[in-house]
């Protein structure tokens, strides 16, 4: 089941920041009990490389430097989960 942004407005939860494009609601997981959309790290690379034709190293690189780096300076941010099945 994909990810709808009309189910935040009839939960009153518009003021939820959601990353784009919105192709990348793909990488939704949940929500935090703050009201925080959660991704997960993988799945934003996945779409990355699926829409815009990144590698993984490419996607990696990209959401480190344009996303995980600018999170501290927005209100309400994302959070963006590691799965930690995959590192151990």
């Amino acid at each position: 089941m994909s990810f709808n942004r009309e189910i935040l407005i009839e939960q009153g939860l518009e003021d939820v920041v959601l990353l784009e494009p919105s192709y990348l609601d793909e990488a939704i997981v949940g929500m935090s009990h703050d009201n925080r959309v959660i991704y997960d790290f993988d799945l934003l690379a996945k779409a990355y490389m699926e829409h815009d034709g990144m590698s993984l190293d490419e996607a990696i690189e990209w959401i480190d430097y344009n996303t995980i780096r600018s999170l501290p300076y927005v209100s309400n941010s994302p959070i963006v989960m590691y799965n930690v099945s995959n590192y151990v």
